[in-house]
Parts: structure tokens; C-alpha cells; sequence
């Protein structure tokens, strides 16, 4: 559930959803939810997710090139959630936000326990939550729990404030199989060419 004052998350479920390692700890997924025309937090986000949305960008001829990927976010016409393993004790609705900024973006390596990230845009009319860009990092893209929990995150943002649909596009096959086990039907095939004289 998404607390309005914080704009901070933890992810909604009955049980917090822990990912366990060899090489790390028992660790929660909590979420960020970065207020928008406040450059001071989306430049700390954009200096952790920035790589990742150049690698987007050149993965999809161009599609989401970085500088509309950052006004938009600045101009708030999109949102940015940010993904997180933590281990904190205790945690809460309420101390969520202090947690997140000081102990991961607010650092002075707010890389470590970074998990991924995800930019949505709002439909209000059409009642639609988009996910227009979305990143996990290499470690965890063959996670499912972590993928699972993430969407069911974005999906109770979106009943929050009153949306009725979710969609995204994602180039990776191994996302149509969680799509389909999360209740999600294919209605579009997008192709991409880049016209040269």
C-alpha cells in the first residue's frame, strides 16, 4: 500500500516477501516512489538508474532515449519507482522513507542492494497505468518472485488512485510467462525499424 505522505512504499502483501542468498542475508523488497519535479531526488535516482536507461535506450533503436526519459520524470509526466533489497529491522509504512533515503539513494553507494526500477505513465481517462520502461538488474532477472511482487506492487498503486488497467511492453520472451501467470493478455506486437537514407 502506497503511503501518501512519504511517497514510499513497502510492497503490499500479507507476508513480506523476502529473497535469500548464499551471498546475502534475508533482505525485503521495498519500493520508492521518487517525487517528481524535485530535481535534488531525481538526481540522486537518475545517478543509479541513469546506465541502465542508455541501455535501454540503444536496446530499443532509440525508443527511450535518455534526455526525454529525464524531462519527462523532472516535468512529471512520468513516475519512477525504485527497487530495493533491505535488511532493515522493523520495518514499517512509517519508517520506509527515512530507511530508503538514508540508507540507500541518499549514500554514497546507492547501487549496493539496488535491484531495478520502474517508469510509468498515467492514462486517467483511459483508466491505464503504463509501464513505459522498466529495468531489473542482471542478478535478479531470473527471479520470479522478485518480478511477480513488483508488478502486484504497480498494480495496487494503480487501484489506489483509482486506475482500472495495467499494461506494459517488454522485448524480453521470459516476461510473457509471468505476464500470463499474472493474469495479463497479449494485445499488441510492437516493431521497431530506424529509417536511414
Amino acid at each position: 500500500m502506497e503511503n501518501t505522505e512519504s511517497n514510499i512504499s513497502t510492497l503490499p502483501q500479507t507476508e513480506p516477501v523476502t529473497i535469500t542468498s548464499q551471498a546475502k542475508a534475508e533482505k525485503k523488497l521495498i519500493a520508492g516512489v521518487i517525487e517528481m519535479k524535485n530535481r535534488l531526488f531525481l538526481n540522486m535516482a537518475w545517478r543509479v538508474i541513469k546506465p541502465y536507461v542508455v541501455e535501454i535506450a540503444n536496446s530499443s533503436l532509440g525508443e527511450y532515449d535518455e534526455s526525454r526519459v529525464y524531462i519527462e520524470l523532472l516535468d512529471g509526466y512520468s513516475t519512477l519507482f525504485m527497487f530495493y533489497l533491505d535488511d532493515t529491522p522493523n520495518l514499517t509504512l512509517e519508517n520506509v522513507q527515512e530507511v530508503f533515503i538514508t540508507k540507500h539513494l541518499g549514500t554514497k553507494t546507492p547501487e549496493s542492494d539496488f535491484v531495478g526500477y520502474v517508469v510509468v505513465k498515467y492514462d486517467i481517462n483511459g483508466k491505464t497505468m503504463h509501464t513505459w520502461q522498466a529495468y531489473v538488474k542482471d542478478e535478479y532477472r531470473n527471479n520470479k518472485q522478485i518480478a511477480e511482487t513488483a508488478i502486484k506492487f504497480l498494480e495496487g498503486h494503480a487501484l489506489d488512485i483509482g486506475l482500472s488497467y495495467s499494461t506494459f511492453a517488454a522485448s524480453r520472451l521470459g516476461m510473457a510467462g509471468i505476464a500470463r501467470v499474472l493474469g495479463y493478455s497479449e494485445t499488441f506486437t510492437i516493431y521497431r525499424k530506424q529509417i536511414k537514407k
